[in-house]
């Protein structure tokens, strides 16, 4: 997959946006937030690599497939390291919300959240479907307005009106140079 001009000012454009909807309401730098930072930054590290993974797999397996093996050999690791937490709760106690979230965060926000990531990455490529991860903390923002009362300052909005050019230059297809 090659990198064009229009992909890499998009990147470029989005991770300011980033930068400014995350800093705008000041950067602090105690260890639980560096901690938490180099933590989300492995996570980058091996989500690209999956990314490139998927990309690699011949066509004829399916994105399904690729979804279900991913959660088959993920899951083992994340039941061990959530053992004490699984084991701290009272099981019997918990209502049809707690299920009911428990079953959208398995449905929606792995299971079809995967297959729709792996799809994307056969069909328009690893590069241009990364980009969308740009979005997610404007998301995180527009949700925390009305979920925790957090309002938006002006540099975020800048900052999301620069995600948002910035995705949308990596769709265009005119003027594409190759690097």
């Amino acid at each position: 997959e090659r990198l064009t001009r229009n992909v890499a000012a998009g990147v470029a454009l989005a991770f300011t946006g980033i930068a400014l909807v995350i800093a705008a309401r000041g950067i602090t730098l105690s260890r639980a937030t560096l901690t938490g930072d180099a933590l989300v930054f492995i996570g980058v590290i091996f989500w690209s690599i999956y990314t490139l993974g998927v990309r690699s797999l011949p066509g004829e397996i399916s994105s399904l497939r690729v979804t279900a093996l991913t959660l088959l050999t993920g899951t083992p690791g994340l039941i061990v390291l959530g053992m004490p937490g699984l084991f701290a709760v009272e099981w019997k106690l918990l209502g049809v919300r707690a299920w009911g979230g428990l079953a959208y965060a398995t449905f929606l926000a792995l299971v079809v959240a995967y297959v729709l990531w792996n799809v994307s990455i056969r069909k328009v490529g690893g590069s241009r479907t990364a980009v969308y991860t740009c979005v997610t903390p404007l998301v995180a923002a527009l949700v925390a307005w009305p979920l925790l009362g957090e309002r938006p300052v002006p540099l975020q909005g800048v900052g999301a009106a620069l995600i948002v050019v910035g995705v949308l230059l990596t769709r265009r297809k005119v003027l594409s140079a190759e690097y």
